[in-house]
């Protein structure tokens, strides 16, 4: 199918080239339907020929046109319809469309999303009623153009019930009838219409010093059956742009997807200011290497200097106003380097799992003989038993590869979020702020927990944190009334409020960030 570029020029041109091949379609090889079909339209011209509106036209064209010859030679003048045709009497048709209820007018006024569907309805129409093929192939080049997003999911299972309902004749003497369509899309909202059985991911790579293009068919990596239909209902759930992304983060919950991107935001452009000072001091370090190499020749040419002390000064001017323009400039090269980290970190796509069932997603991204991901990084707790070590230890064995290649980063956890949070005791302010707002006549479950943390170390901090949000009684030792969704929340809005609250991150939260930015990228 033609890219959909001017579905409305397509559907309303003089021509109506797409109505007279839907009309031959239909009629098949019905001739006395043809027949019929066009000698109404001439009978209709006819009566439009007998009006007395176009029989005065006919009398006063010939009246003027008589005085222009000879009475010898008089011509008479009639007003015919053309000799017609199914081509012809397409033409004087016009396709017009509206919303039922209102009248019908231009294509144009119901807007191009609505003019795609039904130039791509009036194609597949004429597929699945042409029978002459065995198998005829639709190839349709993102049809979510100018759709929002529930017509692109009608529009998805119009096309594959069609597909589906295509070729179901009995008759084994004539031909299949069968209709295949292949879409290209950039749409999450379609890619999760259908089971990841169907869909073949399309991804640039690099093949020594050129790049080129690879495809994966998901069906072919061996998922089993239940991983498969996981990863079919989180997609059909989320419309995850998970088959699209370049660089992913899995998660194990909503806490991590909300609080992440906005502790990233902070911790960037805390690396940013780090690496401007290492790049001052690196070049700081070369400059006193260069100075003290020249100063062995300086040593040899003094004794030709007419003027040294004029020369002292005139270089610790000119020293003076580089450290100063130097100074001046680091705030800025500063900033654009955040500006640089957090670009790279918000392309990622966030995903939040669920659980702690990683791997079907790591094999929907990293399986296959060609890579269709820059870098997938996994935040997942270590959990009471030492779970999340164990999962670690897994994904680097089965996915040694990527590892290596620096395509997959594993992150673990001491206990939950909120705890390893609550370890740095910086963080209090913030996270009693967010618990406050949520609980104002709760202060006193936070003193209990402070009062139990008080001279502990990080680790015993962080288990009471987590004793707390487990409790499910005030009774409990220590109990905190906390919905992860929630408090992430309003953790996040402090976080990102920028009122003076301080905050560490977590040391596997960096890892997890500066991986996603690909912070050592810009180390290089």
């Amino acid at each position: 199918m033609p890219p959909l570029r001017d579905a409305v020029r397509d559907l309303d041109g003089s021509d109506q080239a797409l109505l007279h091949d839907v009309l031959r379609i239909l009629v098949g090889t019905d001739s006395e339907l043809e027949e019929n079909f066009v000698e109404t339209a001439k009978t209709a011209l006819k009566k439009v020929a007998e009006h007395p509106l176009a029989v005065n036209t006919r009398d006063a064209i010939q009246g003027f046109f008589a005085e222009t010859t000879a009475p010898n030679r008089e011509h008479v003048i009639e007003l015919n319809q053309r000799k017609l045709e199914m081509r012809r009497v397409a033409r004087l048709l016009r396709i017009q469309l509206a919303e039922r209820g209102v009248p019908v007018g231009d294509i144009a006024a119901t807007g191009l999303g609505y003019a795609n569907l039904l130039y791509i309805a009036m194609i597949v129409l004429q597929l699945v009623r042409a029978k002459d093929s065995d198998l005829t192939l639709l190839l349709v080049e993102e049809p979510e153009a100018h759709l929002h997003p529930q017509l692109q999911l009608v529009l998805l299972d119009f096309l594959h019930d069609q597909a589906r309902s295509s070729g179901q004749s009995d008759d084994m003497t004539q031909p299949g009838g069968k209709v295949q369509v292949v879409v290209t899309t950039h749409s999450p909202v379609l890619a999760s219409t259908v089971s990841i059985l169907n869909v073949i991911v399309v991804a640039r790579d690099s093949d020594g010093a050129e790049w080129c293009t690879k495809v994966t068919a998901i069906h072919e990596l061996g998922l089993e059956d239940k991983d498969r239909r996981k990863i079919d209902r989180y997609l059909n759930s989320t419309r995850a742009a998970l088959l699209f992304a370049r660089d992913v983060v899995l998660v194990e919950g909503i806490a991590e997807m909300l609080v992440l991107p906005a502790v990233a935001q902070r911790h960037l452009r805390q690396v940013a200011a780090d690496l401007s000072n290492t790049d001052e001091a690196s070049k700081k370090d070369d400059q006193d290497e260069s100075v003290g190499a020249k100063g062995v020749s300086a040593s040899v040419d003094v004794v030709q200097a007419k003027d040294t002390k004029a020369a002292d000064q005139t270089e610790s001017s000119d020293s003076s106003g580089l450290e100063e323009t130097k100074a001046s400039r680091k705030p800025l090269d500063a900033f654009l380097t955040a500006k640089k980290l957090l670009r790279q970190f918000r392309s990622a796509t966030l995903i939040s799992v669920e659980g702690v069932d990683f791997e079907p997603y790591l094999r929907v991204l990293l399986d296959g003989e060609h890579p269709r991901v820059d870098r997938v990084v996994i935040v997942t707790d270590r959990d009471h038993t030492g779970a999340g070590d164990d999962r670690r230890a897994s994904y680097e064995e089965r996915f040694a590869r990527d590892v290596e290649a620096g395509r997959l980063t594993v992150v673990v956890g001491g206990t939950t979020l909120e705890a390893e949070m609550f370890r740095m005791p910086e963080n209090e302010a913030a996270l009693r702020a967010a618990f406050i707002a949520l609980h104002p006549k709760s202060g006193h479950h936070w003193a209990n927990v402070l009062a139990k943390v008080e001279g502990t170390s990080p680790d015993e901090r962080a288990e009471t944190f987590a004793s707390a949000i487990r409790a499910q009684s005030p009774s409990e030792d220590v109990y905190l009334d906390i919905a992860k969704g929630d408090f992430a929340h309003v953790v996040a809005e402090a976080i990102e409020s920028e009122n003076g609250l301080p905050l560490v991150v977590p040391t596997y939260l960096k890892e997890a960030i500066e991986a996603v930015a690909h912070v050592d990228a810009q180390q290089r």
